[in-house]
């Protein structure tokens, strides 16, 4: 949006939990990055990328597939492209339920943040959720769309579903340097993760600085010249 943000909280403000302060470190405070965010909410809360872009000039796309969050998310001006749609799981584009929370009150986004896709379960935490139709497009008919073939940092949190998006990249076709994934404290997903990311030349980045939610996990690009610590 060419609007001034609609957000209270000053633009040093950082709501990941740890994930942007860890990007920044990697990329030594990089200015003009770009960035994908899967699982944006309402663009505010627990973002990855708001700091990114409101202090250092990112840009890139937020995807939300929840339509409500999505309405939060267009009213606060982000400086990004959005999508109200989710990504694929296959390499064609479907159409799939999505499960959210019947949860409006601001105090209680956490719970907005826990929609999934319908064939991956949700253990009972939205069973009394709604379910809406939502369209699901591969990652690579976005990048194809925005005329994206590199992304300095994908952070994708889609509550289970992880794996099978990353499946779908064409890794040999565009470039992603650094990502945060989610692995939903599954210790079997951990393994295949960490087993096919390594096979597409990642490795995982470890830190004394991390001080972030225990099942993300951070994965940088072999060979891609960084300025990490």
């Amino acid at each position: 949006s060419a609007r001034s943000y609609n957000i209270a909280h000053p633009i040093e403000y950082d709501p990941s939990q740890g994930q942007s302060r860890i990007v920044r470190d990697i990329f030594a405070n990089k200015r003009d990055g770009t960035f994908v965010e899967c699982g944006a909410v309402d663009g505010v809360f627990l973002s990855n990328s708001l700091y990114l872009e409101r202090a250092l000039n990112w840009r890139g796309l937020l995807i939300e597939a929840d339509r409500t969050n999505f309405g939060h998310l267009r009213t606060k001006n982000r400086k990004a492209f959005s999508s109200n749609t989710c990504l694929s799981t296959s390499d064609q584009a479907t159409v799939n339920l999505f499960n959210s929370v019947n949860q409006t009150s601001e105090q209680h986004w956490w719970v907005k943040g826990i929609g999934k896709l319908d064939d991956e379960g949700d253990g009972g935490l939205i069973s009394k959720g709604t379910k809406t139709k939502v369209q699901c497009f591969p990652f690579y008919s976005f990048m194809l769309a925005l005329d994206m073939n590199t992304v300095d940092y994908f952070s994708l949190d889609v509550e289970g579903a992880e794996l099978n998006i990353l499946r779908t990249i064409p890794f040999d076709k565009i470039e992603i340097k650094v990502m945060s994934v989610e692995w939903l404290h599954d210790t079997q997903k951990e393994s295949e993760l960490h087993e096919f990311l390594e096979s597409k030349g990642y490795h995982e980045y470890h830190s004394k600085k991390m001080k972030m939610n225990q099942y993300e996990k951070i994965f940088i690009k072999n060979g891609v010249e960084l300025n990490y610590l």
